[in-house]
């Protein structure tokens, strides 16, 4: 979900619940993955932006490489790259 805000910067939220996976460790873990991964296309995504990411238990099996390729995918279908 992408809401238009004034604010100069980007912000973003991630839900990782507890049907993704029990243990908090796990799910903080999947969380600093989805931030890491939008920290790398910061510089890239437009500005005035508020976005949430759901995330589904498809994450489990992905590596950091696979996260980052379906956060540049998602991002770019959202409209949200300026290159």
């Amino acid at each position: 979900m992408v809401a238009k805000q004034q604010f100069p910067v980007a912000r973003f939220a991630f839900i990782v619940s507890k049907k993704i996976h029990n243990k908090a460790v796990k799910r903080n873990r999947f969380r600093r993955l989805l931030i890491e991964s939008v920290r790398f296309f910061l510089p890239q995504i437009k500005s005035g932006v508020d976005g949430v990411f759901l995330t589904k238990k498809a994450i489990i099996d992905r590596d950091f490489g696979e996260i980052k390729n379906e956060m540049e995918k998602t991002l770019k279908k959202a409209g949200l790259l300026t290159r």
